[in-house]
């Protein structure tokens, strides 16, 4: 017998939750910022970090890639990877953290 876990039942809409992760993206602003009237910054982030720990993420993008690549007539799975000599050399070089920006 499988046991799920019991939880709250849904209180806000997924779509108002990815419309908020959707602003908190695009605007560049901090969890606490989002507007008044939307889903509370706690629940967006807890679903954020829900989705993000389970691999949710990966999920969507690698189906949204397979889609992507089939609609343009591809192979769904990278079957090649292309380095410029700017990737190699940095790759060659020990990191050094210099100020804010690790220049």
């Amino acid at each position: 017998m499988h046991h799920r876990a019991r939880r709250r039942p849904k209180s806000h809409p997924l779509r108002e939750i990815v419309d908020a992760l959707r602003h908190v993206r695009f605007e560049g602003c901090r969890w606490r910022a989002l507007p008044a009237g939307v889903t509370p910054y706690q629940t967006v982030h807890g679903f954020f970090r829900r989705w993000t720990r389970g691999g949710i993420w990966k999920h969507i993008r690698d189906r949204l890639r397979r889609a992507v690549r089939c609609q343009m007539g591809t192979s769904p799975h990278a079957v090649a990877t292309v380095l410029d000599t700017h990737e190699v050399e940095a790759a060659g070089r020990p990191f050094r953290y210099r100020g804010s920006w690790g220049v």
